[in-house]
C-alpha cells in the first residue's frame, strides 16, 4: 500500500473518530436536556391539573363526588388524567389500568413524583399526585421529543458523513500535493544510481521535504563533483601514464642500443666509457622520473595535509642547503631575501615545491648569475635572471613532460614533471603558482595564496 493511501485512511478514521465522539457528546447533552425540559414540562401540566382540581373541588358540596370528578375531567379535556379513590376507578380515559399506572420505577427528581411509560412507539410520562383522598395518574406524551432527539441523531450522522467525504478528499489532494516531492525524489534517486549525476530536485518548500529535497540536491552535487574528480584524475593518471611510455622510449632504446653494443661489438676504451656514460646518466635520469611520478600520482588523491606553522627563513635556509651544490657546478649564487614571517603547510612538501622552483631557476640561469629567494607580503618568490619563458608557453609549463626546450632541459637532467608536481602539492595547501617571466631577463615564481 502506498502512503499517501495509508495517510489518508488513517487521517480518515481519526477524522471520523473525532466527528463521531463529538457527535456522541453534543447528542447525549441535548437529549439530557430535552428530556429534562419535557419532564419539567410535563410536571408543572400536572401541577396545574392539581390546582384546577382543588379549586374545583374545594368549592363543591353535594354527594355525587364520582360524576363530578368525571365532569370536571371531561369538562376541561384532560383525557389523559385518571383518578382513583380508595381502589375504585373515578375517571380513566386512557388504556391503562391501575395495576400498570402504579407499577414500576419513580423518580423524585421533580415537585411530584413521575414514571416511564413505553406505550407501542410512544415515550409516556406518569405524574402521581394525591388530593382529597383521590389518587390522580397525569400522563404525559414526550413522544416528540424522542422524535426530535432521532432526527437531530439522523442530521448528525449524515453531516458527519459528508463533513467525512469532503475531507478525505481535500486530505487526499494535499497529501497528494505534499507528497508529490517524493516521487521526484525517488525519480531523481534512480537517475543517479543510473550514473546521471546531473539530475537535482526542482522543490521549493520550507518544510521537512524541501529540507530533504535541499539535502538531496546538495548530495547529488557532491557525487558529481567527486565522480568529476574520479574522471579527471583517471584521464590525469591516463595522460600521465601514456606521457610517461614516450619519455621511457627514447632512452630505453638508446640504453638497449649501447648495451648490445657493448655486448656484441668491439669498442675502443673511449666509445665503451662513453657509452656506459650515458647509460649510468640516463638511468639516474629515469630513477629521478620514476620517483617524481610516483610522488606526483601520491599527492593527487587527496591526500590529507598536516598543516604545520614554518618559519619562512628555516625553509628557505633547507631550500638553499639543498640545492647549493648544484648551483655550483653553474656558478649561480643563491641569494635569501627578506624572509621574515609564518607559513602553514607540510614542511617536506612546501621543500620539494621551493626546492624545484630554486632547481629550474639554477638550469635557466647562465654562470655567474644569482637566484633570490624572498618573501613579500602576498607570497614567497624565486626570481632567476635567466633566459626566461615565451609568453604563449607560460600557460603550459606546469603540464606534466612539457618542457619549454627540451635539449636543455634533458642535458641538466630535467623531466617535466617538476613543476607539475609543485603545482599539485600548492593545489593541496590552497596556494597557487604564479609566473611573471620575460625571454632573456629572467623569471619570477611565487607562491601565492588562492584568495590574493
Amino acid at each position: 500500500m502506498k502512503l499517501r493511501t495509508k495517510l489518508v485512511i488513517i487521517s480518515s478514521f481519526i477524522l471520523l473518530f473525532a466527528l463521531l465522539l463529538t457527535d456522541f457528546f453534543v447528542l447525549d447533552r441535548y437529549s439530557d436536556n430535552a428530556v429534562k425540559e419535557a419532564t419539567s414540562a410535563g410536571c408543572n401540566d400536572s401541577l396545574r391539573v392539581k390546582y384546577e382540581f382543588e379549586s374545583f373541588f374545594s368549592g363543591f358540596s353535594g354527594n355525587n363526588e364520582k360524576q363530578m370528578i368525571a365532569y370536571h375531567f371531561k369538562y376541561n379535556q384532560e383525557l389523559y388524567t385518571v383518578c382513583y379513590k380508595n381502589g375504585e376507578e373515578y375517571y380513566n380515559n386512557t388504556v391503562f389500568s391501575l395495576e400498570e399506572l402504579k407499577s414500576g420505577k419513580w423518580h423524585d427528581s421533580f415537585e411530584l413524583p413521575y414514571k416511564k411509560l413505553d406505550y407501542k412507539d410512544k415515550k409516556l410520562l406518569v405524574f402521581k399526585f394525591d388530593s382529597f383522598g383521590s389518587s390522580f395518574f397525569n400522563i404525559v406524551d414526550i413522544t416528540d421529543t424522542y422524535e426530535k432527539i432521532f432526527s437531530l441523531a439522523v442530521t448528525m450522522a449524515f453531516v458527519s458523513l459528508a463533513v467525512t467525504v469532503i475531507s478525505v478528499i481535500l486530505i487526499s489532494l494535499i497529501i497528494k500535493k505534499t507528497l508529490s516531492p517524493l516521487k521526484l525524489l525517488s525519480e531523481g534517486t534512480k537517475s543517479i544510481a543510473g550514473g546521471d549525476y546531473s539530475k537535482r530536485v526542482a522543490v521549493k518548500s520550507s518544510n521537512e521535504i524541501g529540507s530533504l529535497a535541499n539535502d538531496f540536491n546538495s548530495m547529488a552535487e557532491a557525487i558529481e563533483k567527486h565522480s568529476r574528480e574520479l574522471s579527471e584524475s583517471e584521464k590525469r593518471t591516463a595522460l600521465l601514464m601514456a606521457n610517461l611510455t614516450h619519455e621511457l622510449k627514447t632512452p630505453l632504446t638508446a640504453i638497449s642500443g649501447y648495451a648490445q653494443s657493448l655486448r656484441t661489438l668491439k669498442l675502443s676504451d673511449s666509445d665503451k666509457d662513453e657509452a656506459l656514460a650515458y647509460i649510468d646518466g640516463e638511468s639516474k635520469r629515469l630513477d629521478r622520473l620514476s620517483k617524481k611520478m610516483i610522488r606526483l600520482l601520491e599527492i593527487d588523491r587527496n591526500t590529507e595535509i598536516a598543516f604545520e606553522e614554518i618559519a619562512v627563513d628555516r625553509l628557505f635556509d633547507e631550500v638553499i642547503r639543498t640545492c647549493s651544490s648544484f648551483a655550483k657546478t653553474k656558478s649561480v649564487e643563491l641569494v635569501k631575501g627578506q624572509c621574515d614571517g609564518i607559513i602553514f603547510g607540510d614542511f617536506d612538501l612546501l621543500c620539494t615545491v621551493f626546492i624545484n622552483l630554486t632547481d629550474n631557476a639554477i638550469k635557466a640561469s647562465e654562470n655567474g648569475s644569482s637566484v633570490e629567494l624572498f618573501a613579500e607580503n602576498n607570497g614567497l618568490f624565486v626570481r632567476d635572471h635567466g633566459m626566461g619563458i615565451p609568453k604563449d608557453e607560460i600557460s603550459r609549463i606546469t603540464e606534466p613532460f612539457y618542457m619549454v626546450d627540451k635539449s636543455r632541459s634533458r642535458k641538466n637532467g630535467g623531466s617535466g614533471l617538476g613543476l607539475a608536481l609543485v603545482k599539485v602539492i600548492l593545489k593541496h595547501h590552497g596556494f597557487t603558482l604564479r609566473i611573471e617571466s620575460q625571454p632573456n631577463i629572467g623569471s619570477t615564481f611565487g607562491v601565492i595564496t588562492e584568495t590574493e
